[in-house]
């Protein structure tokens, strides 16, 4: 029985250490830490059916936040199924490569959703027409301006 005792005690400790009191609130930190929660939603309040190119890993988190309005992504995580032009296009884009503009015009993409650290971010889309629609220090999103 003494065994058991401790078993049970082990057992509900390590739950009390290891579980969050708080699980739903620890996962909404979670992920306004990993996505861009805020900027989504600006561009969901914004726009019924953004379409966006997005940063190549918020892309699932941005088409799970939109998908019901109907808001599309110019790429997303499944790079397998792109062909490489497409891959080479969203490079383009986020480096802010000579033509970019062209691109994201071709793809009717209204909107540019990247980390401040992108060259995308720093400059060039302003210069081509582009507005700051949000901006904290983990994420930027650009509206064509009006």
């Amino acid at each position: 029985i003494m065994e058991l005792a401790v078993g049970i005690t082990v057992i509900v400790a390590t739950w009390v250490i290891l579980v969050p009191a708080d699980a739903d609130a620890t996962i909404a930190e979670a992920t306004r830490d990993a996505f861009p929660v805020e900027a989504v939603a600006k561009l969901a309040d914004e726009n019924s059916d953004p379409s966006v190119v997005v940063e190549y890993g918020w892309a699932g988190f941005v088409i799970h936040q939109l998908y019901q309005s109907g808001g599309r992504v110019f790429i997303d995580g499944r790079n397998d199924m792109y062909p490489e032009a497409i891959l080479e296009a969203y490079s383009a884009i986020r480096s802010a490569d000579p033509g970019w503009e062209n691109i994201v015009d071709r793809y009717d993409a209204g909107w540019l959703l990247f980390p401040p650290e992108a060259a995308i971010t720093r400059g060039p889309a302003r210069v081509a027409g582009w507005c700051e629609a949000f901006r904290d220090e983990d994420q930027v999103l650009l509206e064509r301006c009006p």
